[in-house]
């Protein structure tokens, strides 16, 4: 269901001027934090063309990003929140590369959780059961451990 109020089209408005250089430029960084809060506000709004098309640059428009790792969960997260089929399994995508090519950051323990998470959604249970084990042997204490280990109950059950 998409979200609107009052607030979240201010949000909008006020990032869609930001971009457009109404009050200066900003740095590259800035930029990427900036398109990102749009397209947060763009998913709950349920404009999913307009996430697509913000997710579409990242690769071109943001290389170099310095917090990479964060950058990849926030995209993966979003796409994962769109209400179109086609843009939440780029959120499976994005979680592999983040705990592929990044496996010591603070991210990946988010971001292993959410791949497990997405494959559950898309009845991959299977996949999901891998990634929520793999979860719990590197991150025992993780703050998603518990929940992980009620789904692979619930999928070791047949409720999955």
């Amino acid at each position: 269901l998409a979200y609107e109020s009052e607030e979240l089209k201010k949000a909008q408005s006020a990032y869609e001027a930001l971009l457009d250089n109404k009050y200066g430029r900003l740095g590259k960084d800035e930029k990427a934090y900036v398109s990102f809060a749009l397209a947060n506000c763009y998913s709950y709004a349920g404009r999913d063309q307009e996430v697509q098309d913000i997710l579409g640059k990242f690769d071109s428009d943001f290389k170099g990003f310095p917090s990479r790792p964060r950058a990849l969960l926030m995209r993966a997260n979003l796409a994962f929140r769109s209400h179109a089929d086609n843009i939440r399994k780029k959120a499976v995508k994005d979680y592999a590369e983040l705990v592929e090519e990044y496996p010591q950051s603070r991210e990946a323990s988010f971001a292993l959780f959410y791949w497990a998470r997405a494959e559950l959604h898309e009845g991959r249970t299977k996949e999901a059961e891998f990634h929520f084990t793999e979860y719990l042997n590197r991150f025992p204490k993780g703050g998603f451990a518990e929940i992980a280990k009620w789904t692979l109950g619930q999928i070791k059950q047949g409720n999955g």
